[in-house]
């Protein structure tokens, strides 16, 4: 299997010991304001990275990964069933590397790895439809908004990647 792969970073798949930067990054804030609008509480923070070093188990090649550039933790990413035949991408970048192209790199990193490893999933994105950043990274990677719609409590745009012809 193809591992997740781009120019600057690097991909691991969520170990128990990146507990501590996940929780900095879900309990930060500036980074959660498009994601929840709230940072999680130390709790609920441990019980989501439970939840997703279980994730990997379910698809191979799905999972929580984390994104560093060999000398900083950048950020994580993430490939996970959403539904029969859909794979939901999604993206994390710590607030100190924001705006510097690692989401942009860590989307394309993804895309090229469902291809190659994953084919024949629809994928697609779920975002804040006030997150202009994010909205920008999906349709420069090729994503089409397709609705937006309550999922999980939040209400979210789907974007959607359109299929190779």
């Amino acid at each position: 299997m193809k591992h997740i792969d781009s120019p600057r970073l690097k991909y691991t798949l969520f170990k128990k010991q990146d507990v501590t930067f996940y929780k900095a990054l879900v309990m930060d804030a500036e980074v959660m304001r498009f994601i929840s609008g709230d940072p999680l509480t130390e709790e609920a923070a441990s019980t989501r990275f439970e939840k997703a070093l279980a994730l990997s188990k379910l698809l191979p090649g799905s999972g929580y990964y984390l994104a560093n550039n060999g000398d900083y933790k950048i950020g994580f990413c993430k490939i996970q069933l959403f539904q029969k035949g859909e794979l939901e991408i999604g993206f994390v970048v710590a607030t100190k590397f924001q705006g510097k192209g690692f989401a942009s790199e860590m989307v394309q990193g993804m895309l090229e790895y469902i291809d190659a490893n994953l084919k024949n999933y629809k994928v697609l994105a779920l975002v804040d439809m006030n997150n202009k950043g994010s909205i920008h990274v999906l349709e420069k990677s090729g994503f089409v908004y397709e609705e937006t719609k309550k999922h999980n409590g939040f209400i979210s745009g789907f974007y959607v990647l359109p299929v190779k012809s």
